[in-house]
């Protein structure tokens, strides 16, 4: 059809024929436009073009608007590019907004189209950015730079809008872009908004000085990444510290940012010749509109902690920093975690969502909208939002991935961990897609806020025209599948929460034990052994006495119970977690005021769940001393030194020693001192434990202290000892009357520093000099400081209620078990230079005074010194040490091959300190400051000197700790020396949890690749030294 043939008796008909409403209206535009010389200018498809326009009465009205307000070149254009003319037609048969964009500034729609991608592609933040600081810096006053933020936003709204109406871009992107146009102009409207502001008060700082930071944190759907054409957006302000400004006229700073924000939103809203850019919300801040308009980022902390409520937590799962201080950002949302994922809920998630829908259906029936709202009506977006932050309010807690702020990922990641079944993930996942498109095509009409579905069939049509369907009954079938999948997941979902939230603890408790339902829920809930799981929780309910304790402990309890299962859950260890609560609790007594302790105080509570589920030997120390519990809640017992900038790693070896001696003194040597000291002992085996538990220390940390602990113990002992002899047999001393030295030497980890729980002492001793005592019945000095020797050794060793003080090992000393159990200095001197082992080398390369005369040691290690240097370490020597090494192998092979040493094994501890050991040998002649008995500062020392590559030093670092760190979580259970893995799968998967490790499986995986890549290494270094 010729579209000017509009004279013709036929005109009309085929107007009507070809879907036009109006077609009075229709041949008035044609005459416009023939009056506007376009007959022969038009591409020849152009009327099939305009027909297939979602609405083609609206396409051709808005085409002669935009064609009288363009220059002759736009016909040429069109007529040249085809496709473009097709593509116009659709956006101005599917927008008015953005036909009256164009018909604004026709120029645009040649900028629009010059670049092949504008359209297609995401324009990058990086690059949005540059294009509207090119802007904004072309012209000079403040009006005129904010005039050209909104032209600058128009022009990119136009460019998003044409990519979704015609450019078939996915929801996903387009949204997103129209996220990062919303970051761009807020970031613009601080840069240019700012400066003025500061040159009138100067610039805010806080208490010390510092400048203070401004972030501006986008919400709802921007927060999201998912804003839509016309969308109001949601925002909070914030600065970070209180404050004044540095300037003549110095403001508060909570003065300085109200008036900056008040700016932002009078430029964001004001309704100009050049259009306006947002409307903005910011009644979701704290205490909403009556709240104030920006708070600093402690006043946020407070307000959350003391009176957030649930819909606050649902609001800043979308909580993202869109504009200003990133640091800030950061920093606020680290801050508000905790908040919205608490480890329990006062409000059942599930029960107050559900009551907030019906309040909000209620509402929208009242306004007749129940059907047609698409936001807010049963089974739309707004569902699949409740949908989708309920289960991350759930689940978030324990899966951080499930915390995303965009919807399709969060359903994406809901279904990764199984909160969501695939089926319900795709049909969210295809509802809320098809759900903002058609939001997108109702909004991008008129750039109204616009939620209403059409009821007319002729406005079915054209909506359903924009989203590529042929009619108007295939949107009404679409639309109404996607409804009714998502009311059919809300139903599933919240039903389940609900049973859930339905099986409480009072009903579990109330229950026999034995009951196959209690066992069945909690096996459901993470429980490798429920029966003995649901006995406990009876007996803390109870009591073991059959109903022993009183209604208040039972409420306490009953109280309590919610968040010490959350928490239990989400521990590495649920059933041991929950069985020595119940051993604690039992011994504390006092059960409802500990109960209204561990509910009141979640760090409290975190502390006992620390205890209970990460050290078996820790509870028990604590059950035979019911007293430590208090003591160890002390401020100072835990920090040590709460005013202290940098916390301590332990009181001191010398305040130690002080309480020791202060023990002894009190009791002297009697068969109770070595429970007192055997106490003293515990408790701080209790303190350091338990910091390290909490995470107040780390691995090495903790060794530290556990080394300097044994160093007192070891001394107080020798002190006891040497005064029962000297009663007993009088002083020793040698030939020329002075009193005769000893020491206690300290190897392998003791030496290090390095001491774990349960590990022996590995210690050495040696006198001065021969000669005898000066007692009534001298005696000689080489029996006095055996006997002195074998006593310490007894005393270390004895068994009391609490167990041996330490393990002694004494056989590093010179020809083993079979020398004698001390040495003096000069006989220590001739075995060295006649017939000391290789091994030995290395072995007293790691030796250190613990106990004892400080003169005499000196002596000694001055002594130790030449023989572990000596002339380097030879091929031979390696050679030796790599024998012994691969015997330690052979002897841990004959095991169960399922036994895992992570010690001896291929590739384990031994591996690293070998490695550590030979270097500093080898080398050590020439370079003294190589020498270190601890393993990770000599590893540090062999990589500045150049002797070990950083990549290998590295990754010998990292499995050291890891290893070491491993053996601690083992031994610390039960302070046994193990360093074999756990057989049963149960406490395999207890120590990978307590790694950091969801499974057994990943944790066995990383350690095994530690332990090849360490093998690897030592092949490689150590051999490949016998070459050289």
């Amino acid at each position: 059809m010729d579209i000017f043939d509009f004279d013709t008796p036929g005109a009309r008909d085929a107007l009507a024929q070809a879907g036009f409403r109006d077609v009075e209206r229709a041949l008035h535009n044609l005459e416009e436009l023939a009056g506007s010389e376009a007959d022969g200018q038009l591409p020849d498809d152009f009327f099939q073009a305009l027909i297939d326009a979602p609405d083609p009465d609206m396409a051709l009205h808005n085409f002669v608007r935009v064609v009288q307000a363009s220059r002759v070149s736009f016909l040429q254009t069109l007529k040249e590019y085809p496709e473009l003319c097709r593509m116009l037609l659709c956006v101005l048969g599917g927008s008015p907004f953005m036909a009256d964009m164009l018909v604004r500034d026709p120029d645009t729609f040649d900028w629009l189209t010059g670049a092949p991608d504008r359209i297609a592609q995401s324009c990058e933040k990086e690059q949005l950015m540059v294009s509207f600081d090119r802007a904004v810096e072309a012209v000079d006053t403040r009006e005129d730079k904010l005039n050209a933020v909104r032209r600058s936003s128009r022009r990119e709204l136009l460019r998003i809008g044409v990519g979704d109406l015609a450019g078939g871009r996915a929801i996903q992107y387009v949204a997103a872009d129209l996220s990062i146009l919303a970051d761009v102009c807020l970031q613009k409207l601080i840069d240019i908004l700012l400066p003025d502001l500061q040159a009138r008060y100067g610039l805010p700082r806080n208490g010390d000085g510092q400048p203070v930071e401004f972030a501006i944190f986008g919400l709802g759907k921007l927060g999201g990444m998912e804003l839509n054409f016309s969308s109001d957006i949601d925002l909070m302000f914030v600065y970070s510290a209180e404050g004044n400004t540095d300037g003549e006229r110095s403001v508060t700073n909570q003065e300085f940012f109200s008036r900056l924000c008040e700016q932002i939103v009078r430029a964001a809203t004001e309704v100009t010749p050049e259009g306006f850019l947002y409307r903005m919300d910011m009644r979701l801040r704290p205490d909403g509109a009556a709240g104030a308009l920006v708070m600093p980022l402690a006043g946020y902390e407070g307000y959350y902690m003391r009176r957030g409520e649930l819909w606050e937590r649902q609001m800043l799962i979308k909580a993202r920093c869109c504009a200003g201080s990133e640091a800030l950002g950061q920093r606020f949302l680290k801050m508000v975690q905790p908040f919205v994922y608490p480890r329990y809920f006062d409000t059942s998630p599930a029960t107050e969502i559900n009551r907030v829908k019906a309040r909000i259906e209620d509402q929208i029936g009242s306004k007749g909208q129940r059907e047609t709202h698409l936001k807010l009506r049963s089974g739309g977006i707004r569902d699949i939002e409740f949908i989708v932050q309920c289960l991350q309010l759930l689940v978030g807690r324990i899966h951080e991935n499930a915390r995303s702020d965009n919807t399709l990922e969060a359903i994406r990641q809901l279904q990764r961990v199984s909160a969501l079944s695939g089926k319900e993930a795709d049909q969210l996942r295809d509802a809320y897609v098809f759900f903002r498109r058609l939001e997108h095509r109702l909004q991008m009409m008129h750039n109204r806020s616009d939620y209403s579905l059409p009821e007319g069939e002729d406005e079915q049509r054209v909506l359903a025209r924009t989203m590529d369907m042929e009619s108007a009954g295939a949107y009404r079938k679409i639309l109404d599948v996607h409804l009714k999948a998502v009311q059919e997941v809300y139903a599933q979902v919240f039903t389940e929460a609900h049973e859930s939230e339905g099986r409480s603890i009072g009903a579990l408790v109330n229950m026999e034990i034995g009951d196959a339902e209690a066992s069945g829920l909690l096996e459901e809930i993470g429980f490798d052994r429920p029966a003995e799981a649901h006995r406990n929780l009876i007996y803390l309910a109870f009591g073991h006495v059959p109903r022993i304790r009183g209604t208040r402990a039972r409420q306490s309890f009953t109280e309590l119970a919610p968040a010490l299962m959350q928490a239990l859950q989400e521990s590495a260890d649920p059933d041991q977690g929950l069985s020595n609560l119940e051993s604690l609790v039992s011994a504390y007594g006092a059960g409802d005021m500990f109960f209204r302790i561990l509910a009141s105080n979640q760090g409290f509570r975190q502390l006992m769940l620390s205890l209970c589920v990460g050290s078996q030997f820790l509870v028990q120390v604590i059950t035979r001393n019911p007293g430590l519990l208090d003591w160890l809640v002390r401020p100072e017992v835990l920090y040590l030194d709460p005013e202290a900038e940098v916390l301590h790693l332990s009181p001191g070896v010398d305040a130690l020693r002080e309480q020791l001696r202060a023990q002894i003194e009190q009791y002297g040597d009697t068969p109770e001192l070595v429970s007192v000291l055997n106490r003293i002992k515990h408790r701080e085996l209790l303190r350091f434990g338990t910091r390290n538990l909490v995470g107040l220390t780390d691995t090495f940390e903790t060794f530290e202290a556990l080394t300097m602990l044994a160093d007192a113990v070891v001394q107080a002992v020798y002190e006891v000892v040497y005064a029962r002899l000297v009663e007993k047999r009088g002083v020793p001393r040698n030939h020329s009357g002075e009193e005769g030295g000893f020491v206690v030497l300290g190897l392998g980890k003791m030496g290090g520093d390095e001491l774990s729980f349960g590990s022996d002492l590995d210690i050495v001793f040696v006198y001065g000099e021969d000669g005898e005592t000066d007692g009534a019945r001298p005696q000689g000095n080489l029996q006095f400081f055996i006997d002195l020797a074998q006593q310490m050794i007894a005393m270390l060793e004895q068994n009391t209620p609490q167990g041996k003080l330490y393990p002694v090992d004494p056989r590093l000393r010179p020809e083993g078990a079979s020398g004698l159990l001390a040495l003096s200095l000069e006989s220590y001197s001739r075995y060295l230079e006649t017939r000391a082992s290789t091994w030995e080398r290395m072995a007293l390369s790691r030796s250190r005074v613990v106990a004892g005369d400080p003169v005499l040691g000196e002596k000694l290690l001055n002594l130790f010194e030449p023989f572990v240097v000596g002339s380097g370490f030879s091929d031979e020597e390696v050679a030796t040490m790599l024998d012994i090494r691969k015997k330690m192998e052979r002897k841990n092979g004959q095991r169960s091959r399922k036994v895992v040493s992570i010690k001896t094994d291929a590739g384990g501890i031994v591996d690293i300190e070998f490695i550590v050991q030979i270097l500093q040998l080898k080398f050590a002649k020439d370079h003294p400051e190589l020498r270190s008995a601890n393993t990770l500062e000599a590893l540090r020392r062999l990589v500045e000197g150049g002797f070990l590559e950083v990549e290998d030093a590295q990754r010998l670092q990292q499995a050291y700790v890891f290893l070491r760190t491993v053996e601690k979580v083992i031994r610390r259970q039960d302070e046994q020396a193990r360093t074999h893995l756990p057989t049963e799968d149960r406490a395999l998967t207890a120590v990978a949890r307590a790694m950091g490790f969801d499974t057994a499986e990943v944790f066995e995986d990383v350690l095994k690749n530690d332990m090849v890549q360490t093998r690897a290494i030592f092949e490689r270094v150590v051999e490949a030294r016998i070459d050289e």
